[in-house]
């Protein structure tokens, strides 16, 4: 418990605007994500019950929601985790990582061309299957041999890129899996939390 609580300007804000007569409550973009986070997990929610809502730059309202509740990888995402890699010396293991994800993510956009450019709905194609299947393999042995070897927080990246290739592959049903093409014409995995 802070001190100086009972003073705090914005802790007797924040008093003042759960009481019943407050009738618009205005947040940030990120605070209301917080907010609908505690009320799904059944947390004491940061925001009273409120009739009228403002937002403050609400425009970016579904990108920090993606962000919070999804799951994407890119090519971007894999070559962060290969620049992490080489910082570490581990310049065979960024560079096997590097192409077999271009490898995996070509596969993945040569299954979802149409005349029209790429289908946006993920189909799990047995080629899709089978590359995601071997992306999953090598992420799990390149994290088997570095574990010690590189700091556990470039670990958690690899699990993080392993668990989007494993919900693609399960097709997991809390998810809507769609692609879209980053700046690169190369396909982004992009899985959206239902909830």
């Amino acid at each position: 418990e802070c001190p100086g609580r009972q003073t705090c300007r914005y802790q007797r804000y924040l008093e003042e605007s759960k009481k019943q007569d407050v009738f618009l409550q205005i947040c940030n973009h990120n605070y209301l994500l917080a907010d609908a986070f505690h009320r799904r997990e059944e947390y004491k929610p940061l925001l009273a019950d409120y009739r009228a809502l403002v937002v403050d730059e609400a425009h970016k309202l579904p990108e920090a929601a993606r962000q919070m509740f999804g799951k994407n990888l890119c090519m971007d995402d894999i070559r962060e985790i290969a620049y992490y890699l080489e910082r570490e010396h581990q310049n065979v293991e960024a560079r096997t990582l590097k192409a077999g994800m271009y490898s995996i993510f070509t596969i993945i956009m040569e299954s979802h061309i149409s005349s029209h450019g790429i289908k946006e709905n993920f189909q799990l194609t047995g080629e899709c299957e089978f590359c995601l299947w071997e992306g999953i393999q090598m992420i799990e042995r390149m994290m088997e041999q570095l574990k010690g070897v590189v700091p556990k927080w470039v670990l958690n990246r690899f699990q993080e890129a392993k668990e989007v290739l494993e919900c693609f592959l399960q097709k997991n049903s809390k998810y809507v899996l769609h692609l879209r093409m980053d700046k690169e014409k190369i396909p982004v995995l992009c899985a959206a939390s239902r909830e």
